[in-house]
């Protein structure tokens, strides 16, 4: 549950900083992986 809440942070400031897009994908990524 810790992996969806910091997916949830990163799509917050992703609204602010539209740089971090790939890091987004790489932690979501990440955490799909964990979950599989």
């Amino acid at each position: 549950m810790t992996n969806l809440q910091t997916i949830d942070i990163s799509n917050n400031q992703l609204m602010k900083f539209p740089d971090p897009l790939v890091y987004l994908e790489q932690l979501t990524s990440l955490a799909y992986s964990q979950q599989n």
